[in-house]
């Protein structure tokens, strides 16, 4: 992890605040994915977690990004992002609402 600038931190035993994006992240996948889908093998449970995590970073508003999507941000803050604006498809950015 070091050879790719990533420091390991931990967090504090019993102290879920400590670590409050990951919470975060797994209070979600429980709310969005576990409760939601039934699973008929560990196969479906992989199938179905690999389009979630690319639901989750790609097309799901996040109300902490002011209800941008994580990859938005992540090319905002980056020097390609202008490649980003160019070839993004804006149809996913878009959520309907119902009433």
């Amino acid at each position: 992890m070091s050879d790719l600038n990533i420091t390991h931190e931990f967090g504090y035993k019993n102290n879920p605040n400590s670590q409050a994006f990951i919470e975060s992240f797994h209070s979600s996948v429980q709310r969005e994915f576990v409760e939601y889908i039934s699973f008929n093998d560990i196969d479906d449970v992989y199938n179905y977690y690999m389009s979630y995590i690319y639901f989750y970073n790609h097309l799901r508003p996040h109300g902490s990004l002011k209800y941008l999507t994580p990859d938005f941000v992540f090319y905002l803050f980056n020097d390609n992002f202008n490649d980003f604006i160019s070839s993004y498809d804006f149809s996913d950015f878009f959520v309907s609402v119902k009433k």
